[in-house]
C-alpha cells in the first residue's frame, strides 16, 4: 500500500513540474543603478537608470519627490525584457526652481531591487508670466448666430482664452472652444450659433495661464435679431377711380400675392404727381388678392389730383402700385336760383350743356344727369390698363372676352431658385463654415443649410433672407463632434418653390490630447 502511495505522489510531482517548470537556478533579482537626470527645464526633466535583468523578464520604474526621505511619486513601470541596458522616464508639470530627489527601481520573478543611490536635480527658474483679457463688442449678429470678440495681453508662457455666455447675467454657463496663443497681445473671436431670436445674451472674455484663470472686468451684451418673417411675392396696381364729385372721389388699387400673409393697404395722393403728400389708409388687413378702395373727401372743386396704391406685408416689405393715375373733381354746384340745366356748365361731363342735355327737362331742372342706364363697361373692354402690366383689354393675356371683368393674369411665370453646395471652410473640432451659391431668379429668396452624421441631414441652420440676385452664401455651425464625418447641403426657397444643392461631406479633426495619453506630452 505504501508503495502505491509513493508511486502516485511521484507521478503527481512529475505532472506539476511539467506544468510549472522551475526557472534556471542561474537567474536572480535584477541589478539596478540610478543615473543622473538630463535636460531639466522649469517644469520638466528626464530621469535615467541602468538595469541588468539577470536572465529574467524585468520591469523598471522611478520614485521621486521633493523630500529625499519620502519619494511620494512613482512613474509607470516599463517592461525591459531579460537583458541589460539603460532606461528613462520623462517628467512634466514640475515646479520651477525646485530641487527633486529620485531613485531607480526594478523587479522580476526573483524579487525587487532598489538602487543604492538617490540622486537629485533642480528645475530651472520659471518665466515671469502675466495675462489680462478684455471683452469687446459682439458682431455679425443674426436671429440665431453671433461672433463674440475679445482682446488678450500676455507675457511669459502661452495662454488659453475663451468666452462664457448665456441669458442669465449671473450664470453664464455656456463656454466657447479654448484658443491657444503665444506671448504678446491681439484680438480673438468665437462664432456661436443655436441662439434664440429676439433674446438678450451676456458674455465675458476668459483666459488661463499656467493654471491661473483670469476673466475680463467688463461684461457686455447683445440682442439677437427677431426671427425672419417669410416675404410674400406681391404686386400692386393702381386702377381707375369712380364716384368723382366736386369734393370726393373713390380711388382704387389691386393686390396680387402668392401667399396669404397679412397686408396693410393705403394710397398716397395730392395735387402734384411728384409730391403725393397725403395718405389714405384702408382699414384692417387683408390676406388674399383683390381690389381695395377708399374715398377721399374735402377735395377742391374742378382740380386735378394724382394718386398711387401701396401695400405692405408683415415682413415690412412695401410694394408701390405700378403707376400713378389722376382724376379731376367736378365744378362746385351753383346756388339757387341758377339751376344745373340753366348754368351754362356741362355738369355731367357728357359734352352737352343745359337744355341740350337729355338729362334736363326744364330750365329749372337742377339735375343735368341723364339716368338712362349706361352699358356695363368691363375691365377687359374699358380701355384702361387695370393690372399695370402695359397691356390693355383684349391685348392682355388675363382677358378671355370683352365681358371679362378681371384683366389680371395669374399665370405663375417665375421659377424656384437654383442652388449649388460649396465646400466647408474653417473646419475645426467642434465647428465649420458651410458655403454655397444661390440664384434667386429675380424673386425674393431665403436660404439655409441642413447637415448631420451618418448621411442623415436632420439638423438645419436658421433661414436667412438672400434677396433677388445671384451670389455666394455661408453660415457657421457649431456643437459638432471631433473626428466625425458630416454630410450637408444648401437649400433655398421663394414663392415659386424650393431647391437644394448636392450633398457634400467634411470631417472634423481629432481633438488634441489633454492628459497623459499613452506617452504624449500633456497640453
Amino acid at each position: 500500500m505504501q508503495t502505491i502511495k509513493k508511486t502516485i505522489s511521484g507521478f503527481v510531482a512529475i505532472l506539476v513540474m511539467a506544468a510549472f517548470p522551475i526557472p534556471s537556478l542561474a537567474a536572480g533579482a535584477p541589478t539596478i543603478t540610478t543615473l543622473s537626470a538630463t535636460a531639466p527645464t522649469s517644469t520638466a526633466v528626464t530621469l535615467n537608470g541602468f538595469f541588468n535583468a539577470n536572465g529574467a523578464t524585468t520591469s523598471t520604474w522611478f520614485k521621486y519627490g521633493t523630500n529625499a526621505t519620502n519619494l511620494s511619486s512613482t512613474t509607470n513601470p516599463v517592461n525591459q525584457g531579460s537583458g541589460t541596458g539603460s532606461f528613462s522616464a520623462p517628467l512634466t508639470g514640475l515646479t520651477p526652481n525646485t530641487t527633486y530627489f529620485f531613485r531607480a527601481y526594478g523587479s522580476n520573478f526573483y524579487g525587487q531591487t532598489i538602487a543604492t543611490s538617490t540622486l537629485s536635480f533642480t528645475t530651472q527658474a520659471g518665466q515671469v508670466s502675466s495675462l489680462t483679457v478684455q471683452t469687446l463688442s459682439a458682431s455679425n449678429i443674426t436671429s440665431s448666430t453671433a461672433t463674440l470678440n475679445g482682446h488678450y495681453t500676455m507675457s511669459g508662457v502661452s495662454s488659453t482664452v475663451w468666452f462664457q455666455y448665456g441669458t442669465n447675467i449671473g450664470n453664464l454657463t455656456t463656454l466657447t472652444n479654448p484658443q491657444l496663443f503665444n506671448a504678446g497681445n491681439g484680438n480673438y473671436s468665437a462664432n456661436i450659433s443655436g441662439l434664440t431670436p429676439g433674446t438678450t445674451y451676456y458674455f465675458y472674455a476668459y483666459g488661463s495661464q499656467a493654471g491661473h484663470i483670469v476673466s475680463a472686468t467688463n461684461l457686455l451684451q447683445f440682442t439677437t435679431a427677431p426671427a425672419p418673417v417669410s416675404q410674400t411675392s406681391m404686386t400692386v396696381a393702381t386702377i381707375a377711380p369712380v364716384n368723382i364729385t366736386h369734393s370726393t372721389a373713390e380711388i382704387r388699387g389691386y393686390v396680387t400675392m402668392t401667399n396669404t400673409i397679412a397686408t396693410s393697404r393705403y394710397f398716397k395722393f395730392g395735387t402734384s404727381a411728384t409730391n403725393l403728400s397725403l395718405t389714405l389708409s384702408v382699414p384692417g388687413q387683408q390676406t388674399s388678392f383683390g381690389m381695395f378702395s377708399g374715398t377721399v373727401s374735402n377735395l377742391l372743386p374742378h382740380t386735378t389730383y394724382y394718386y398711387r396704391a401701396y401695400a405692405v406685408n408683415s415682413a415690412g416689405v412695401t410694394v408701390p402700385g405700378s403707376s400713378t393715375l389722376q382724376f379731376t373733381t367736378s365744378s362746385a354746384p351753383q346756388p339757387n336760383p341758377v339751376y344745373a340745366c340753366n348754368d351754362g356748365i356741362d355738369n355731367d361731363g357728357d359734352g352737352l350743356v343745359d337744355q341740350a342735355d337729355p338729362g334736363c327737362t326744364s330750365a329749372t331742372d337742377n339735375n343735368e344727369y341723364n339716368y338712362v342706364p349706361t352699358p356695363v363697361v368691363y375691365a377687359c373692354n374699358d380701355g384702361i390698363d387695370n393690372d399695370g402690366d402695359g397691356l390693355t383689354d383684349q391685348a392682355d393675356p388675363g382677358c378671355t372676352s370683352a365681358t371679362d371683368n378681371n384683366e389680371y393674369n395669374y399665370v405663375n411665370n417665375g421659377s424656384a431658385p437654383n442652388v449649388t453646395t460649396g465646400p466647408a471652410n474653417n473646419v475645426f473640432q467642434t465647428g465649420a463654415t458651410l458655403t454655397g451659391n444661390v440664384d434667386a431668379n429675380n424673386s425674393p429668396t431665403y436660404y439655409w443649410f441642413t447637415y448631420g452624421t451618418n448621411g442623415s441631414l436632420n439638423n438645419s441652420t436658421s433661414q436667412m433672407y438672400f434677396g433677388t440676385s445671384n451670389g455666394n452664401v455661408n453660415q457657421s455651425i457649431g456643437n459638432l463632434q471631433s473626428n466625425t464625418t458630416y454630410s450637408y447641403k444648401v437649400c433655398a426657397s421663394n414663392s415659386y418653390g424650393s431647391n437644394c444643392g448636392n450633398v457634400l461631406t467634411f470631417t472634423t479633426p481629432q481633438a488634441p490630447c489633454t492628459n497623459n495619453c499613452g506617452g504624449c506630452t500633456s497640453n
